[in-house]
């Protein structure tokens, strides 16, 4: 089980490397993302949401060193889904924007 829990840890960085990769490539190659950029990322809960924001947030730091510095504000976007509770999201939140640029 040990062997299953650290095969696992590898091929989850593995397809975030890879990920992280597609990303600042994409973006650079299209001009998606340019110097003194504002992006807003809205998180609801889904995995693709929140990915896209750790993703970003990823590159961010990697585009920095190419001189390309962009602005990054995560926007919670709370369903109201009946017996949805929204707090471990806020708490996730919380703990990877830690620069103020987070709206609840």
């Amino acid at each position: 089980q040990l062997w299953n829990k650290k095969n696992k840890r590898k091929e989850i960085s593995k397809l975030e490397g890879k990920l992280k990769n597609q990303l600042r490539q994409t973006s650079l190659k299209y001009n998606m993302i340019e110097d003194g950029d504002h992006i807003m990322c809205c998180v609801w809960g889904g995995k693709d949401s929140a990915t896209r924001l750790y993703l970003l947030l990823a590159i961010q730091k990697q585009l920095k060193s190419a001189g390309v510095n962009f602005k990054i504000t995560a926007v919670h976007l709370n369903q109201m889904q009946p017996g949805d509770d929204g707090q471990p999201l806020i708490e996730w939140l919380e703990s990877l924007v830690s620069d103020g640029s987070l709206l609840l």
